[in-house]
């Protein structure tokens, strides 16, 4: 069996069928519309976010289903345009983001002071990292997957933990030595999985398998590189492609947990103390902690996490196929930056 031509003209076409994936099956009853965040004397909610709109129409559509008296407005931005468009716009008093939506814990950290302290209505129903910094909430703990190439990797060749992997690099170095596709540091998401890596299993493994990667600028690139045959493996890419790996992108490419660690990036979520419609905002986090809105979240392809709430993309499904670490957001991480691509880059010269 070869891989077929035409697949790398469709790699595009997959990526966003990734992002479209999760906007099914989100619907959610209809709930009276809340009256703290109707009374607002702004009934527009701006929010500042890194998930495709896609993945979050189904989501802001829940929740205005809700809260029929908000109007919302969604930019998706990458999170250093977020975080310094909303220092700008504050410093001048203008219009800025009631919510911000970030998954950097470095952009978290240096912006700490940003975040309005309160405490969300259903906190106790989460897990305690729920909370990473005053005012800081985890939206959705990320999940990174690995990827492998159905057709150019034996199934009794398709690594399922990490310690396969490390075995396989050096028994099959014909199947893997650059072969294998991954995050560059450089890149948020994956600083922060490769940071959790060797947080939990120390630099043994990454020097391995440094030399066997060819690491790639984000999750379309690596994407690409195992659906074209570029690379027979792949792991720390986002899990947001797990939906759309179906069909004929399903024939071609697989996608697993690895069963020794899988590393949860945290997407947090803030309401920020320049928020102009502070009741909406709060109206708005509340819904996306509460059943109804963790419903919604998992049929758009986040993770749902709070106690009860059963789904596919649950952590509760997560960590039964695996074991997992949720990076934080802290200034241990964002500190150790520099120091820590420094030595990645050696790793993966």
């Amino acid at each position: 069996m070869r891989v077929k031509l035409g697949i790398i003209a469709l790699v595009a076409a997959c990526v966003l069928a990734a992002i479209a994936a999760v906007s099914q099956g989100s619907a959610t009853p209809a709930a009276k519309p809340s009256v703290t965040a109707t009374a607002a004397r702004d009934n527009s909610l701006v929010i500042y976010g890194n998930p495709p709109p896609a993945q979050m129409k189904p989501v802001l559509d829940a929740f205005q289903r809700a809260n029929r008296g908000i109007k919302v407005k969604y930019t998706d931005q990458d999170d250093n345009v977020s975080f310094s468009k909303y220092r700008a716009e504050s410093a001048q008093r203008a219009r800025t983001a009631d919510v911000i939506i970030a998954s950097s814990p470095m952009n978290w950290y240096q912006n700490r002071g940003i975040a309005a302290r309160w405490t969300p209505r259903d906190v106790g129903a989460f897990p305690s990292f729920i909370t990473q910094m005053p005012g800081v909430f985890v939206l959705s703990p990320d999940p990174a997957i690995s990827l492998y190439n159905k057709v150019k990797l034996p199934a009794n060749r398709v690594p399922r933990s990490f310690r396969d992997l490390e075995t396989y690099v050096k028994k099959y170095p014909g199947l893997f030595k650059k072969k294998i596709a991954t995050y560059t540091v450089d890149n948020q998401f994956g600083y922060s999985a490769h940071w959790g890596f060797a947080k939990k299993h120390g630099w043994f493994g990454l020097n391995l398998l440094g030399p066997a990667s060819k690491p790639q600028a984000d999750g379309t690139a690596i994407a690409k590189q195992v659906l074209t045959g570029g690379s027979n493996f792949a792991f720390f890419e986002s899990g947001l492609i797990r939906n759309a790996l179906t069909g004929d992108y399903g024939k071609v490419v697989g996608w697993t947990y690895m069963k020794d660690f899988t590393p949860l990036i945290p997407r947090g979520i803030a309401v920020t103390k320049g928020a102009r419609n502070a009741p909406g905002a709060k109206a708005f986090v509340n819904f996306l902690f509460s059943a109804a809105g963790q419903r919604a979240m998992c049929g758009a392809g986040f993770t749902a996490y709070r106690r009860g709430v059963s789904c596919s993309n649950s952590l509760a499904s997560i960590q039964r196929s695996t074991k997992t670490y949720l990076v934080p957001i802290t200034g241990e991480v964002a500190q150790a930056h520099r120091g820590f691509v420094a030595r990645w880059h050696k790793a993966f010269r």
